[in-house]
């Protein structure tokens, strides 16, 4: 996951890509979808929604659990 999302990043110097198979190939690939930063953005709103999730989660363990 982590090297699908750094090579969907957006790069400024050039060329500015992650070599995948380096030092056997210096080709790089980049697909430029958002900039590094952009996580940083939605970084609260993700946790929030694991916390949601996992309080879910709990109270259903807990149910399942008594009965």
């Amino acid at each position: 996951l982590h090297f699908a999302l750094d090579a969907m990043q957006r790069h400024v110097a050039l060329p500015g890509a992650y070599f995948w198979l380096f030092p056997f190939s210096w080709s790089s690939y980049r697909e430029g979808l958002f900039w590094p930063n952009t996580s940083l953005v939605l970084l609260p709103y993700m946790l929030a929604a694991i916390a949601v999730i996992e309080v879910v989660l709990h109270f259903r363990r807990k149910a399942s659990s008594r009965g």
